[in-house]
């Protein structure tokens, strides 16, 4: 987690408990103390407000002819020979391609069946664009969007507290 802030762009500190202190001890559940906040919100500025709702996505539609529904179908992924990938990381020991909320999945070398796919297929809630993703030691799989505040898929409830510093799961 101290190596994430100097990543991120932030300097050692004097604040005792801080996360970018000199002499940090790693303590669980991680947690961001002010200073740490701060320098965060000095770099890449306030948290944005949360969205509170959000617009219900249009269902299937029924024919005008027919009043028969067609079935929802997401978006063609983009040509992977056509594309620059938003973000590329190995996960797991497989090799993960992101692009416009798809996700191409290599082992071996080879694509895998069944892809292009959904990148909410492995991830639900992923935002998309993807700029990066990351696997740690522990074997949590960060992804970074716009400012490069982290997520976490994993299953951490510690990080729920986080929400207001940018991190949230």
């Amino acid at each position: 987690a101290h190596e994430f802030g100097h990543v991120l762009g932030l300097q050692h500190t004097t604040a005792a408990k801080a996360l970018m202190s000199a002499f940090y001890t790693f303590r669980y559940p991680l947690s961001l103390s002010p200073d740490d906040r701060r320098g965060v919100q000095h770099l890449y500025g306030q948290p944005w407000p949360t969205v509170t709702s959000r617009t219900p996505a249009l269902g299937p539609q029924a024919g005008i002819d027919t009043n028969e529904i067609a079935p929802l179908e997401p978006d063609a992924p983009p040509d992977a020979c056509e594309a620059s990938f938003d973000a590329v990381s190995t996960i797991r020991g497989e090799l993960f391609f992101f692009k416009a909320g798809f996700v191409w999945r290599l082992r071996g070398g080879q694509l895998q069946p069944g892809y292009p796919a959904l990148a909410s297929r492995h991830w639900q809630g992923l935002p998309s664009p993807v700029d990066a993703a990351f696997e740690d030691a522990q074997g949590h799989i960060w992804f970074f969007q716009e400012l490069g505040f982290p997520s976490s898929t994993g299953r951490d409830e510690s990080l729920e507290h986080c929400r207001c510093q940018g991190l949230h799961k």
